[in-house]
C-alpha cells in the first residue's frame, strides 16, 4: 500500500527536496517531491479552512493502470483497480474517480459533476433520473442496464440527476 505521510512545512518550500538539494536542476519529480508538495497541499488547505485536516491516505492503482473520470474503482488488496460487476473481489465498489490518473481522486457519495461521461458509460451525458450500475463486461464502466446473468454482481453506483450529475450512492453487491 503507497501511503504518503507528509512532514508538515514549517516555511515555503524552496524547491529542494532530500533528493534534489538544487532547485534549478530539471528533473523528474520523485516520491521526496511529492511528499513535500502533498505536505504544501494539507498546510494550504488547513489555512483555508481553519481546521487541521488528518487521516488522509493517499492509494496508487495496481500496475500500471490509469483511470479516467467518471470511471468506478475498487480495492484490491491494499491497491486501487477500476471495478467490475464479474466477480466478488471487484463489485465492491469504493467510488467514483473526478481525477483520475495513477493516484485518482475519488469520491464515496455525493453529487459528481462531469462535462463528459464516455469514459465511463459510453456516452457524453447521463439520463436523468436514470440509476446507474457497475458494469459486469466493462472495468472501470457504468451502466443503465442491471446486470441479469448468474455469478454476476448487482452493485447500484447512484442516479442521474441531470446530464451531467450523477448523486453517487454506492449500494453493497447483491451476486445474482
Amino acid at each position: 500500500m503507497s501511503i504518503q505521510k507528509p512532514n508538515f512545512p514549517t516555511e515555503v518550500w524552496d524547491g529542494t527536496s532530500e533528493s534534489r538539494d538544487n532547485r534549478l536542476i530539471d528533473r523528474s519529480p520523485d516520491y521526496f517531491d511529492w511528499d513535500q508538495l502533498v505536505a504544501e497541499l494539507i498546510a494550504t488547505q488547513q489555512a483555508i479552512v481553519g481546521i487541521p485536516v488528518s487521516g488522509q491516505t493517499t492509494y496508487s492503482l495496481a500496475s500500471s493502470q490509469m483511470t479516467l473520470a467518471g470511471q468506478a474503482i475498487c480495492f484490491s488488496g491494499s491497491q486501487l483497480i477500476l471495478a467490475k460487476a464479474d466477480a466478488s473481489e471487484t463489485s465492491y465498489v469504493a467510488g467514483v474517480v473526478f481525477m483520475g490518473g495513477m493516484i485518482p481522486a475519488y469520491i464515496t457519495s455525493g453529487k459528481l459533476l462531469l462535462p463528459d461521461w464516455m469514459n465511463s458509460t459510453g456516452a457524453s451525458t447521463l439520463t436523468p433520473g436514470a440509476i446507474y450500475y457497475l458494469h459486469p463486461n466493462a472495468a472501470g464502466r457504468l451502466t443503465t442496464l442491471p446486470p441479469t446473468t448468474e455469478g454476476q454482481y448487482l452493485t447500484k453506483v447512484g442516479q442521474a440527476q441531470s446530464e451531467t450529475v450523477l448523486d453517487v450512492n454506492i449500494a453493497p453487491p447483491i451476486r445474482l
